[in-house]
């Protein structure tokens, strides 16, 4: 299902976390894939104690928080991991399936990916400024 969240940053807010983005460490992305995934995924990622990460997800947590689309479509408990993933030309992350349903506690588990880009429509692929995205 996709669903589009409009304006859940403004413009000024987008721009200050792609900047900071810009600044930050990334790392290879098959370091967090599954077994499955690890042979397809051609990305980068947060590293995970970057002195930004922390700050980055928290406003992300929290404007996610307060927004009626997201809370009523993905209704999640709490946001417990989220990752920052770039990719660069010629990257992609190929066939594969995440892993929703999760063994440890709580038993479900819903994966929620999406760019993180002013400008950026639902179903019109990446837009070309899109660098950076959360999953």
């Amino acid at each position: 299902m996709v669903v589009e969240i409009p304006n859940l940053f403004t413009q000024e807010e987008v721009n200050d976390i792609l900047d900071k983005l810009s600044k930050a460490e990334f790392i290879d992305g098959k370091k967090t894939a599954g077994w499955n995934a690890r042979g397809v995924k051609n990305n980068q990622q947060l590293k995970k104690n970057d002195p930004t990460a922390a700050a980055l997800k928290e406003k992300v947590k929290s404007t996610l928080s307060k927004n009626l689309l997201f809370q009523s479509t993905v209704r999640p408990k709490p946001i417990h991991t989220m990752l920052f993933s770039r990719y660069e030309m010629g990257m992609s992350y190929g066939r594969h399936t995440h892993h929703p349903l999760c063994i440890k506690w709580p038993p479900l588990q819903r994966a929620v990916a999406g760019p993180l880009s002013a400008g950026y429509r639902a179903g019109s692929g990446i837009h070309p400024n899109a660098k950076s995205y959360l999953t």
